[in-house]
């Protein structure tokens, strides 16, 4: 693995000299934030007629992307599984497994660059308002990082109030610095039940049932799973993005005579239905709402990672067959996840629909 920054990363984090490594980036990146008007005139001044560099606006801020650290630990996985397969009758097959799935050490990065909470947010006068919710209704507060309201920073932490969300950071002149580590993990629970019927006297099916739970704290290198509080790994965990409780799959062939018509000897037809219940995602605001600079990784209110239930997932396919001539015909169709749901705000995107699909192939 490449572990020179993609870019940023010119110099190590002030304190965390023996704790990064000593590897640095080929280019450098600075951020610079400011009123709209200021950053049209910043943005205009860049880069003018006749200059070779770009001029960057005075209190232009260091992203390091990424830096390693020294000891960051090779990830492993452990596996535990207990199972039987047996015969519940001629020409059939019963599996059933238990399986444990373990990944420890797996790798990602945080912000070192966050401040700490400032509790002036949280407590006193300043509490009533910076309340928030989940989507259950429960109250609580966010960790503001926000500088403490005054006359050198009108800032409430709050959009929409004062000059609205004026953000902090823990050491100048870096903006972030995104450090990448060992230190989180996963596990999946699974039960797995499959059964199979084999072709005999034209008729052949198979059931597949799986049962699963993955639980994860993020474990993967994306700027919207950057640890929202850096103080505490613990508030990530959630069920995994990719975990599905139920997943069932249906198979049946049907095959024709062997010796009635040329036509129709050989033939097969076949159909596969798979159905899986919904994946989870997570409510993201789509801007800095803690005030720590970096918008990307921001939730809605007090809501953890993966709590929006998503669309459920059903598919069918029906093919038929020739052996003779290897001619094959494919009507698959389904819901695929993903599609939004209108009654939960305003979708920004679409990907995944709903979709039909034929196919032939002839082969020769």
């Amino acid at each position: 693995m490449c572990q020179i920054p993609s870019c940023g990363g010119l110099s190590k984090y002030p304190g965390r000299e023996s704790i990064q490594d000593d590897l640095n980036a080929n280019t450098r990146l600075s951020a610079f934030g400011a009123d709209p008007f200021t950053n049209a005139a910043a943005l205009g001044a860049l880069l003018q007629a006749g200059q070779t560099t770009a001029s960057y606006p005075a209190g232009s801020l260091e992203a390091v992307i990424v830096r390693f650290v020294k000891k960051h630990k090779p990830p492993y996985g452990a596996q535990a599984s207990l199972g039987f397969e047996f015969q519940p009758f001629k020409d059939s097959v019963l599996s059933v497994t238990g399986m444990h799935v373990r990944g420890v050490h797996l790798g990602s990065f945080y912000n070192v660059n966050q401040p700490d909470a400032n509790p002036f947010y949280t407590t006193g006068p300043e509490a009533a308002a910076h309340t928030v919710h989940d989507s259950r209704g429960d109250a609580g507060f966010k960790n503001y990082y926000c500088g403490t309201t005054g006359p050198t920073n009108p800032t409430d932490c709050l959009p929409g109030t004062l000059f609205g969300v004026i953000p902090n950071i823990r050491t100048f002149p870096f903006g972030v610095d995104f450090e990448a580590d060992s230190k989180w993990d996963s596990q999946w629970d699974g039960l797995l039940v499959d059964f199979n019927k084999r072709l005999t006297n034209h008729v052949g099916w198979g059931l597949s049932y799986t049962w699963s739970k993955g639980i994860d704290n993020g474990p993967n290198p994306s700027f919207v799973l950057i640890p929202q509080d850096t103080c505490c790994f613990d508030r990530e965990r959630a069920v995994s993005a990719d975990y599905v409780a139920h997943r069932f799959v249906a198979n049946a062939t049907l095959q024709g005579p062997t010796h009635l018509n040329p036509i129709v000897n050989g033939w097969q037809l076949g159909m596969i239905v798979s159905l899986e219940t919904p994946h989870y995602f997570t409510k993201f605001a789509g801007f800095d709402a803690n005030g720590d600079i970096f918008g990307n990784n921001d939730r809605v209110g007090i809501e953890p990672r993966n709590t929006f239930k998503g669309d459920s997932y059903q598919s069918v396919c029906n093919f038929a067959a020739d052996p003779t001539a290897q001619f094959c015909t494919a009507t698959p169709s389904g819901n695929l996840e993903g599609s939004p749901n209108p009654s939960y705000g305003t979708p920004r995107a679409i990907f995944n629909p709903r979709q039909v699909q034929f196919a032939i192939r002839v082969a020769w």
